[in-house]
């Protein structure tokens, strides 16, 4: 059934890092490119990777406690609780 509508998909999980690019090329013709965050199993391949490291030496630096910093983290939107 989805090929009746799309031709191609190119991935590309190196151009960013912690994100995925791919491209659908359409039967019409049309391409339209999208990006989504995965999931990682290394801190380093995150995409908000120096944010974190940013916000946890700050946070860290003026005392703050761990569940604080998760508590930080969460609320800024960079990570979820069930991924601390």
């Amino acid at each position: 059934m989805m090929r009746l509508v799309i031709d191609s998909v190119t991935v590309d999980k190196s151009r960013a890092q912690g994100r995925i690019w791919f491209a659908i090329l359409w039967q019409t013709g049309a391409r339209t490119e999208h990006v989504i965050i995965r999931n990682t199993a290394n801190y380093d391949d995150l995409a908000h990777f120096a944010r974190i490291e940013e916000m946890v030496r700050t946070l860290n630096a003026v005392g703050s406690l761990d569940r604080q910093i998760a508590d930080a983290l969460t609320a800024e939107g960079i990570m979820r609780r069930s991924a601390l």
